[in-house]
């Protein structure tokens, strides 16, 4: 490590963080939302990589670049350059380990080979660290607002009293599914939210979603609350020991086994650990690492008269050790429903219309099905609320059948008529 770099990098981006409010307000066509780092480089050149084959320079990142991976140091001073060539352009937001009281004891500190003047000099440059954005992205309909933040939400408030010495439950909290507010029973000192709070947050501040990271996730994301807010973890195959309750919980009960005493010539214990390790290992504790590529208007699925704010798409990556989830502004969205009736896959396909919130569901029922050969279905729904397409395409990706989705066509829409004489070229 060089430590005039290191010197120079914090002083000059801590200049740019210092001007940024505790809430950055950003209005990008395209963006990268990544989650927890972790002294990954290799994870954050990965990132980066996919970055320029998507031509998209502006990024988000959640926080908790440091501590844990090898390579704390590398990886902050890529990140502190990045912020320096594009200040506009990137987000650095401010995660629980850019505390002291955390990187003190996880990596940092000894990275820095436990020099005070440069742990002192690094964690001045953290606090002044914003620690939520909001990413707003206008269509032709409306503009959607995404709330950007490295762990959650305490008690809601307006965005405005968001400050940066408040930082606590923005870089702590997690998410649960029981409604209220109340003690982690795995964090100390921090607290778990359910979706009565987030839905209160939302409304309060007009946000459309939330996007968080904080927590390790087998498949690198996991949705909340109806597909309200995303968690991601960008670190593949991360350890996590101190984070891992349940590695706690084997651990803590091999090391109070009778006649283990954890001496390295104790046969017992070793082999216990060992075959410990190897379950680990086997049972799919290691995850993949997970980022979001946001586009105002996907290049390949827009056209200009239609368009709305449709949250999720998930895409492998090559080596499978990545999932990079397109969140794209489009103008359909395609479902697989089974048909009992028939039993058959039911392909649907949801187009929006213009301003009104009219929605059109084509029901193509495949040439190899012997009931319908291929017609052509195509009924015209009415909204009136604005963002009930949006709301009624995330409950449907937690359906399965037609029987299912019927009632909820019915629970959103004001009206409906079907069309007749429709060409299946001007649905598709």
């Amino acid at each position: 490590m060089q430590k005039t770099l290191f010197c120079e990098l914090n002083n000059k981006v801590s200049s740019l963080f210092e001007s940024e409010l505790a809430v950055v307000h950003v209005d990008f066509s395209s963006v990268i939302i990544v989650g927890d780092l972790h002294g990954n480089i290799e994870a954050l050149d990965f990132i980066l990589k996919k970055g320029e084959e998507l031509d998209c320079s502006n990024y988000i990142f959640l926080g908790d670049y440091i501590d844990r991976g090898d390579n704390s140091v590398e990886v902050l001073c890529r990140l502190f350059k990045l912020k320096l060539d594009n200040p506009d352009g990137v987000i650095l937001l401010r995660g629980n380990h850019e505390t002291a009281g955390t990187n003190a004891y996880y990596g940092l500190y000894d990275e820095l080979d436990k020099d005070d003047e440069l742990f002192s000099l690094a964690n001045r440059t953290f606090e002044k660290m914003p620690i939520a954005a909001v990413l707003s992205m206008k269509s032709l309909l409306r503009t959607s607002h995404v709330f950007c933040v490295h762990g959650g939400i305490g008690e809601p408030v307006t965005l405005n009293q968001i400050k940066k010495e408040d930082y606590h439950p923005y870089l702590w909290n997690d998410p649960q599914e029981e409604k209220r507010l109340e003690e982690s029973p795995q964090r100390w000192g921090a607290q778990v939210f359910g979706p009565d709070i987030c839905e209160k947050f939302r409304r309060l501040n007009n946000i459309d979603m939330i996007i968080r990271a904080h927590s390790k996730l087998k498949d690198g994301y996991q949705w909340w609350f109806n597909g309200r807010l995303l968690s991601l973890f960008s670190t593949p195959d991360y350890s996590g020991l101190d984070d891992d309750g349940a590695l706690n919980e084997k651990l803590s009960s091999l090391f109070s086994t009778p006649g283990c005493s954890g001496l390295d010539d104790d046969e017992v214990f070793n082999e216990k650990l060992l075959s410990l390790f190897s379950a680990i290992e086997s049972s799919g504790l290691y995850n993949d690492g997970a980022f979001v590529f946001i586009e105002q208007n996907g290049k390949s699925w827009v056209d200009e008269e239609l368009n709305t704010f449709v949250f999720g798409r998930s895409q492998r990556s090559k080596d499978d050790s990545y999932t990079l989830l397109n969140v794209i502004s489009h103008n359909s969205e395609g479902f697989e429903f089974y048909d009992s009736e028939t039993d058959s896959t039911i392909s649907i396909l949801f187009r929006f219309f213009k301003e009104n919130n009219i929605l059109v569901i084509s029901y193509n029922h495949g040439e190899d099905n012997p009931y319908w050969e291929g017609v052509v279905i195509a009924d015209e729904y009415i909204f009136t609320e604005p963002d009930a397409v949006e709301r009624l395409i995330l409950e449907c990706r937690l359906i399965e059948t037609l029987d299912d989705l019927y009632p909820l066509l019915a629970k959103h829409s004001l009206e409906w008529k079907r069309l007749l004489d429709v060409e299946e070229d001007d649905l598709l």
